[in-house]
């Protein structure tokens, strides 16, 4: 990883476009659904141990292929504690860490990457609407005329808090530092510093798992906290899958308006400034 300490302001574009996409989500109103069943069509499981072969994700032609990925990291990531935070076990940072790696692993692929494997089975909701978040990052990148796919990343994951819960599980908090490097300038280093997450997990028959994780931003608030929308019957539910879909659709539509059109090239004549006027 190169540390040459500069912003990738080639990616500015698509955090842009990202941004005005929530807005328009957030001002759009929305006719009477009910909530789609986030279980449906199953994708390969992710897990570390398995090999990656692809497959087309059930969305749509146009979705990103889902694929399972490898124990190979195309990056690097670590966990450190705050002082006097209580220390993990190795299963549970292991959790914690196959989680974020098969997040970049994703965005360095641009292929969508199946966490399911990494959560407990009464929670594959939270899986798949982290999923849907996945998805629309590698629409929005691979919208671009640059290439946003990553030659290399590394992470660091700071625990700041450990708390145990009523029922046995554990509430974890931590920040995130990240350097991204892109293929289109892989020696520019694209930093990311102090980005919360919320991971809750629980221990299993198949050991510990993941049951609920939050990501302290706008896109997580849009998929997440904006399910339930107001519309003139009152407010209804709606799946993170609709929202994906209809994010996407906002996202191609602001990416066609913003390119560049090809246009002929007009040449104006130049009057030479020793011209007299007629």
């Amino acid at each position: 990883m190169k540390k040459s300490h500069k912003t990738a302001f080639f990616a500015a574009g698509a955090l842009t476009l990202a941004a005005a996409v929530l807005a328009s989500v957030y001002n759009n109103q929305y006719n009477n659904q009910s909530l789609q069943n986030a279980n449906a069509a199953q994708t390969p499981v992710y897990t570390s141990a398995q090999q990656g072969a692809a497959t087309q994700n059930s969305a749509g032609n146009s979705a990103p292929q889902t694929i399972a990925m490898s124990q190979t990291r195309l990056g690097s990531g670590s966990i450190q504690y705050e002082e006097d935070t209580p220390a993990l076990t190795s299963e549970q940072e292991s959790l914690l860490l196959d989680y974020i790696y098969a997040y970049y692993d994703s965005l360095a692929n641009l292929s969508l990457g199946d966490p399911s494997g990494l959560f407990a089975e009464d929670s594959l909701d939270q899986a798949q609407t982290n999923q849907n978040i996945w998805e629309y990052l590698i629409a929005v990148r691979s919208m671009q005329i640059s290439d946003l796919s990553l030659v290399d990343y590394d992470f660091t994951l700071t625990i700041t808090r450990v708390e145990e819960q009523d029922d046995g599980s554990l509430r974890i908090r931590l920040n995130e530092d990240s350097v991204q490097n892109f293929a289109q300038h892989p020696d520019v280093d694209s930093e990311s510093m102090d980005v919360r997450h919320v991971f809750t997990m629980k221990e299993t028959d198949d050991g510990w798992k993941l049951s609920q994780h939050m990501q302290m931003d706008s896109l997580y608030y849009t998929m997440m906290g904006w399910t339930r929308r107001r519309s003139s019957d009152g407010a209804v539910q709606v799946s993170s899958s609709q929202t994906l879909d209809e994010m996407i659709s906002l996202a191609q539509t602001y990416t066609a308006s913003a390119l560049p059109k090809e246009k002929p090239l007009t040449w104006l004549p130049i009057t030479p400034m020793t011209a007299k006027p007629p």
